[in-house]
């Protein structure tokens, strides 16, 4: 035990247990290497990285980021208009990928059925 670097407090080691994402994980480190001028607790390795801890909290994160469920709901084309609402958080490049898509999407939808408002147009036009 070192006098001039204090070990994890029951506190720290808390804020590492409620941290639900890397970057919590990366707050709850700084708060705790600010506490001892930018230094980890003396039994930081023996608490954290020995025991397996760390590692088991980079599963539980990457699981969650596996278990990451989206909603989209595509409305139909009505007044001109096409939305789509999406309900997610933390988004990760596949699934901003995936979106860019889905916008994409959208807007074809939109021109399809602005084309089809137009070809209606003209054919009720057509009939007068």
């Amino acid at each position: 035990m070192s006098d001039s670097i204090e070990g994890l407090t029951e506190v720290e080691l808390g804020l590492l247990l409620a941290a639900s994402s890397e970057s919590e994980w990366g707050e709850a480190c700084d708060k705790i290497k600010s506490a001892r001028n930018g230094q980890y607790p003396y039994d930081w390795f023996a608490k954290i990285l020995a025991t397996g801890f760390m590692t088991a909290k980079q599963k539980e994160w990457a699981a969650k980021d596996d278990e990451c469920k989206m909603t989209i709901t595509v409305k139909p084309y009505e007044a001109g208009k096409v939305s789509t609402e999406v309900e997610t958080s933390e988004l990760d490049n596949q699934t901003m990928v995936m979106l860019g898509a889905l916008d994409y999407a959208k807007r074809v939808i939109m021109m399809d059925a602005q084309m089809d408002e137009g070809i209606k147009r003209n054919m009720q036009n057509s009939r007068l």
